[in-house]
């Protein structure tokens, strides 16, 4: 759960100005999570997960400017990501066991999984060395005719996460998002709007992630290398209805 408060001004000649803060949030998270020491140990380890992540805080401000019949809205906003900083997993209740016959043996044979393991508890703490940004953009609105609205504009995201933490399955990219959308009024009370989001997202050529290294096989250590060229290509397609009472 998290909260959002606004703020809005409208001032002389169609001018306006908005303020909005969005408060961090806490969000639970649980599931299960399949452990693999090494490639050559032919050994799986199975557990409950509970965990929890906090998102970012927001403040933006936003101002409409009339030009002619035309709108111009612009908005900057500050994003604190820190509070990534802390996710918490707890892994319990953990199960061993074994990817080939012979491992599997040994696992039955010891009796591990009787023992005071299952009851383990392990506690990960992941900071990923996000931190606070500016972003902005802004959109232009058309009226063609009484019903009609046609809404063009971009808005410019830097990333925050550090070249260092990226890795495959957590990737973050400075995107710019160029959107063009309609809106269409048929009556006082109702609007319907289609929007289409473009983003133009850099390529990451990473080469000193902290995921990166390089021991051998034979090892019981060996990671998949965080470095490499990221690219990322998104679309998004929405549809908006407001109603009016």
């Amino acid at each position: 759960y998290g909260y959002g408060l606004g703020l809005s001004f409208f001032l002389p000649d169609a001018h306006e100005v908005h303020l909005a803060y969005r408060s961090p949030m806490r969000v639970p998270m649980d599931g299960t999570v399949s452990l693999s020491p090494s490639d050559n140990l032919g050994l799986a380890i199975d557990s409950d997960a509970h965990g929890a992540m906090q998102f970012a805080r927001e403040f933006e401000l936003g101002v409409v400017v009339p030009l002619g019949k035309t709108r111009l809205s612009l908005m900057a906003g500050w994003v604190d990501w820190s509070p990534l900083e802390t996710i918490t997993v707890e892994l319990s209740e953990l199960k061993i066991s074994g990817e080939e016959a012979t491992a599997e043996a040994l696992i039955v044979q010891s009796r591990i999984n009787d023992s005071a393991i299952s009851a383990m508890k392990l506690s990960i703490l992941n900071d990923l060395g996000h931190g606070s940004t500016l972003h902005g953009g802004g959109t232009i609105d058309v009226p063609v005719g009484e019903e009609w609205v046609l809404r063009t504009g971009a808005f410019y995201s830097p990333t925050t996460l550090p070249a260092e933490a990226m890795h495959a399955s957590i990737v973050d990219f400075t995107v710019l998002d160029l959107r063009l959308g309609a809106a269409y009024t048929p009556f006082e009370w109702l609007t319907a709007a289609l929007s289409v989001d473009h983003y133009l997202i850099p390529d990451r050529d990473i080469r000193n992630s902290s995921l990166s290294l390089s021991n051998s096989g034979e090892s019981g250590r060996v990671l998949p290398s965080g470095n490499g060229l990221y690219t990322m290509n998104a679309t998004r397609f929405g549809l908006t209805l407001i109603t009016r009472h």
